[in-house]
């Protein structure tokens, strides 16, 4: 979703098991900050993440997004409720890792 009044998009993503480990999450969500920060100019972008998922987390953490919230029995996924953890990224404070 991207909030054009606002400046800030939101990201999301799976990946099929046997893709992790590959690197290939960071270098995705590596071009999708600086293409939404520096080709798009947005002052922020928001990440939702199941904050049992450390991959994602320590991902979002290692490219410099924050966590700001964290909402109880939010997401109902096959007939029960789970937990979401929002981090975002200021522009600024991105760390891109190359």
């Amino acid at each position: 979703m991207i909030d054009t009044y606002n400046l800030r998009a939101e990201i999301g993503g799976e990946m099929a098991t046997e893709y992790w480990g590959k690197n290939i999450a960071i270098e995705a969500v590596q071009a999708i900050i600086q293409f939404g920060l520096n080709t798009m100019n947005l002052h922020s972008i928001e990440a939702k993440v199941n904050p049992q998922n450390r991959s994602a987390i320590y991902l979002m953490e290692k490219l410099g997004f924050v966590k700001e919230a964290q909402f109880k029995d939010r997401i109902l996924f096959n007939d029960s409720f789970y937990d979401m953890a929002i981090y975002t990224l200021i522009k600024g404070n991105e760390t891109y890792l190359f």
